[in-house]
């Protein structure tokens, strides 16, 4: 199921406003998940416009 969101979520530029100001629930995903795919697109890197990515375990 993650997966298919960051598909999404890269593919839609405005889903990743909407995800980051509250407005777009993730229905089925486990907290952790939701936090860690907030945490990943609240830290991307500007000089590049790569995402930065953690392991969350």
């Amino acid at each position: 199921m993650l997966k298919e969101w960051i598909r999404v979520l890269l593919e839609e530029p405005m889903k990743v406003n909407e995800l980051l100001s509250g407005k777009l629930q993730l229905a089925g995903m486990p907290a952790a998940e939701q936090l860690a795919l907030k945490d990943t697109f609240l830290r991307k890197n500007s000089k590049s416009d790569e995402f930065i990515t953690d392991a969350w375990f």
